[in-house]
């Protein structure tokens, strides 16, 4: 009898949760969306930062407007995206890269809530007044290169043109 009467307190329950939920008065997405939103950098400075990371790296980024998420905070909206891509005869390694781009962005202090480490990667966050960038620097061995799956990357004896980089620097502004 008290297996029953748990099993119907269950399902009216569930389905009183159900209707509850379901007569809530709907809220507009967009609302939510603008009042939390990221939103690009005005063009020059998106540009100001790309030919900054082009000339601290000695290469080229493409640069675009795409969605951008805060890791963090979750909250989402609009960015510029800088992506420069070469190999490890050009990056010596992603710290180095990493540190190269951070003290090239004067002015943006690193929150360490960002950081990402690993044996081929590393990404960081850098604020400045309501600016966020996100700066993660990847590589991955060619398709050429002969690594064995069941063994750690550091057992993969790679040429430095061996490992194919991709830089990512993403900027926004609440």
């Amino acid at each position: 009898m008290k297996l029953n009467s748990l099993l119907l307190l269950t399902a009216l329950l569930t389905t009183s949760s159900a209707i509850a939920i379901s007569t809530q008065p709907s809220i507009s997405i967009s609302r939510l969306v603008k009042a939390s939103s990221y939103q690009p950098f005005p063009t020059n400075i998106c540009e100001t930062l790309r030919d900054d990371a082009a000339k601290a790296l000695n290469t080229t980024f493409s640069l675009k407007k795409t969605s951008f998420a805060d890791p963090i905070s979750g909250d989402k909206g609009m960015g510029c995206t800088m992506i420069a891509t070469g190999t490890g005869a050009k990056f010596a390694s992603p710290t180095d890269v990493v540190d190269k781009l951070k003290s090239t962005f004067i002015g943006w202090n690193e929150d360490s809530r960002y950081q990402a480490d690993g044996p081929t990667g590393k990404g960081i966050g850098l604020t400045r007044d309501s600016g966020l960038l996100l700066v993660n620097v990847e590589w991955e061995p060619a398709p050429s290169a002969k690594c064995p799956a069941d063994r750690p990357i550091s057992d993969c004896n790679l040429k430095p043109q061996e490992q194919l980089y991709t830089i990512t620097v993403q900027g926004a502004m609440k």
